[in-house]
């Protein structure tokens, strides 16, 4: 049986996860050299001061490590949000 601080904690995991999937299609509709990117996991730290975003694409890590680098441009944006 899960304690209620940790049904909270993933209860925000989940949020984050919808929240930045979300932005994240709204980059991708800007800028369409970020498609077939999409959050596959979002982990947070137990004191939840960070937050880790797991991206995948299903064309491999070529094509990953090409889109990277245009999506490291959004990092300040992604932050802030």
């Amino acid at each position: 049986r899960k304690r209620p601080s940790e049904v909270k904690h993933a209860q925000k995991e989940s949020f984050l996860a919808r929240e930045i999937s979300q932005f994240l299609i709204r980059i991708i509709q800007d800028d369409p050299r970020l498609a077939g990117l999409y959050v596959n996991r979002v982990r947070l730290s137990p004191d939840k001061g960070t937050c880790l975003v797991y991206i995948h694409t299903s064309a491999g890590p070529e094509d990953f490590e090409k889109k990277f680098q245009y999506l490291v441009l959004y990092k300040p944006s992604i932050r802030a949000s």
